[in-house]
């Protein structure tokens, strides 16, 4: 459908369940009024069917199944056992987990309470659970583009029936768009036809599966860049040249114990690479002084690895080197492709091609078939959620959860957020303010500008939490150097304990000196600690309620980052004043508490506005 409204051209329009109607006629024209070079639309949407109708006002009001709640009476004698002692007992408990769900955007049902209340009486610390809902809205997917020097608007949604859709207002322009400009960051070494054909079928392709944001583009391609390198080098498929000794590192049927790491079994021996390399280790160490020199038969080992796995057949069907991992996302075993193609033939039925691994390899069907995954395995739900370190191991996991090239993909990550511009996204904008109570932060900000990472003990990212530098740093040093700096919250919260007993500069050893423990909850409502420590300051009392980019101190160098040349330092000890900084560590939690020793902890880097790559310098 192309439609010209004043200077706007609508070129699709598209719902699941129907086309604009007016008066129960289908419409090929709309009207709008233009103001300010805004086009403002009213549509009305009816599904073609009374059922389709019905399940739809279902979804709109009675919201989306979405988790459990678990409900602990405190108190004895609930009785239950008629209709209205039940209707009344689960209206009490409604009210009760109103506000608590309302913090997760969800709601309770009195009937799904109801059903969960199967005893005629409950007493103290009886526990029930139910069903919860999250509101859902169906949505008119509209595309706009203005005739004339005007931006071009892609993905916008009409949220309900009968709701004014205005085109062009507050979308972001690069979300629905993958551009030649991006591509040239990412695949610095790819000739221009790979990553022009990339480009077009994933612009094709990306509204069809959710990948028509800064957020799902900048995952979605962290990924892609560690399976093709910066050449696009789809390869032939899985390589599998593996040595005897490595097999069993990575497929439990070639291990005498049937478990990882195990010593190699016969199947190992004869299949697996055996060359000057590790022949005599073979021979030492698990006294086969007959072997000799051969290279690894990786067709028998990808058919004895994944031989009946997910619809494979047995070794000899051939299905395992068939249906190993192959293309731009590395996709294995014979049920992916039958989920992935179903997929296909459900979101975008106007591909017309089945995947299949003659042509899964292609640059075309490739990107197709990744983004398909991406989709049907859940990854854009993973993604959808924020670009946390928590989302992002949730993606690795399901790609290839045993991947040894995890630090190098969250390093990719890092790139991507600055090449498709996540941080300024509009599409990715909280648009809720933080919570008057600051209980809630929405927009997390920095100790102080234009932070910097403290290289003193070898590295920046010695000096990081969980970057495999192998010094198991518990935090992230942010550099002051010799001077003192006012510290601010990264997030809003509430101040949970201090310490400010350590004077200036006093050594403590394996002391964090004066500390701050601020208590928030983080974007997607997870609780979150965040400690600050070595302080010279402390501005806030424990109770207190402050806001992300308050001021709560002072930086300095007491506890262990003292200097043994200042006052009440310990000659010895200590760090140079170059290397004064920050200490900043993160739980869940850490109630109370002026150290995370032992603690879970989180990433603190999740929780500032400034992004570090993976060698420890500011993405600008």
């Amino acid at each position: 459908m192309k439609i010209i409204l004043n200077n706007f051209i609508v070129k699709e329009i598209s719902n699941k369940y129907s086309v604009p109607k007016e008066n129960g006629a289908e419409i090929t024209t709309l009207k709008a009024t233009v103001e300010d070079n805004v086009a403002k639309i009213k549509i009305k949407l009816r599904p073609k069917t009374d059922e389709d109708l019905k399940k739809w006002k279902e979804k709109l009001e009675g919201g989306i199944k979405d988790g459990t709640f678990a409900y602990k009476f405190g108190s004895d004698g609930n009785k239950t056992k008629t209709a209205e002692e039940k209707k009344k007992i689960a209206g009490i408990i409604a009210k009760k987990v109103k506000d608590k769900l309302a913090e997760q955007k969800k709601i309770a049902k009195i009937e799904a309470i109801e059903k969960a209340l199967t005893k005629e009486v409950y007493n103290k610390d009886e526990q029930i659970t139910f069903d919860v809902y999250k509101k859902a809205e169906e949505m008119l997917w509209i595309k706009a583009e203005c005739q004339g020097d005007i931006k071009k608007y892609e993905g916008e949604y009409l949220k309900k029936d009968g709701e004014y859709f205005v085109v062009g207002q507050g979308k972001c322009p690069r979300c629905g768009i993958l551009t030649l400009v991006e591509l040239d960051q990412i695949f610095t070494n790819a000739t221009k036809e790979k990553k022009e054909q990339l480009m077009s079928a994933f612009n094709q392709a990306n509204s069809k599966f959710g990948l028509n944001t800064c957020q799902q583009k900048a995952h979605f391609f962290a990924q892609v860049r560690e399976e093709v390198g910066t050449s696009i080098d789809i390869k032939e498929g899985e390589g599998l040249n593996y040595a005897v000794e490595k097999l069993t590192e990575h497929f439990t049927r070639f291990s005498t114990t049937s478990l990882l790491n195990g010593p190699p079994n016969d199947l190992a021996f004869s299949y697996g690479r055996i060359d000057s390399r590790n022949i005599s280790f073979l021979k030492n160490t698990y006294n086969r002084p007959r072997l000799t020199e051969h290279p690894a038969n990786v067709q028998m080992i990808a058919n004895i690895a994944y031989a009946n796995k997910e619809d494979n057949g047995d070794a000899a069907s051939g299905d395992g080197w068939k249906y190993r991992g192959r293309g731009i996302i590395q996709i294995t075993f014979k049920r992916k492709y039958t989920n992935i193609n179903r997929r296909i033939t459900s979101d975008y039925p106007e591909y017309g091609k089945i995947i299949d691994a003659n042509n899964i390899n292609n640059i075309d069907e490739g990107t197709v078939a990744s983004m398909a995954y991406w989709e049907e395995y859940g990854c854009q739900r993973e993604a959808e959620k924020g670009i946390s370190r928590t989302s992002f191991d949730a993606i690795v996991d399901i790609i290839n959860s045993r991947t040894p090239s995890r630090e190098a993909r969250w390093g990719h990550l890092q790139n991507m957020i600055n090449i498709f511009k996540v941080n300024d996204c509009q599409k990715n904008a909280v648009s809720e303010a933080c919570t008057p109570d600051c209980s809630q932060c929405f927009n997390y900000s920095d100790v102080w500008e234009n932070p910097e990472i403290s290289s003193d003990n070898g590295g920046k990212n010695n000096n990081r939490y969980n970057h495999g530098s192998g010094r198991e740093h518990k935090g992230v040093d942010i550099l002051s150097g010799p001077t003192y700096k006012d510290v601010h919250s990264l997030m809003c919260g509430t101040v949970e304990a201090v310490v400010n007993s350590y004077e200036t500069n006093k050594y403590g050893k394996k002391k964090l000196g004066n500390v701050i423990n601020i208590k928030s909850n983080d974007k997607d409502g997870n609780v979150v600690y965040l400690l600050y420590c070595h302080l010279d300051k402390v501005d806030v009392t424990v109770g207190q309620k402050v806001s992300h980019g308050q001021k709560i101190g002072l930086s300095g160098s007491t506890g262990n980052a003292s200097d043994g040349s200042m006052p009440n330092g310990s000659p010895g000890h200590g760090i140079s004043k170059n290397y004064w900084h920050v200490h900043i560590e993160a739980c869940s939690d850490g109630a109370g508490l002026v150290t995370f020793f032992g603690k879970d902890r989180l990433q603190p880097e999740n929780y500032m506005k400034t992004k570090f790559d993976n060698d420890g310098n500011t993405i600008k």
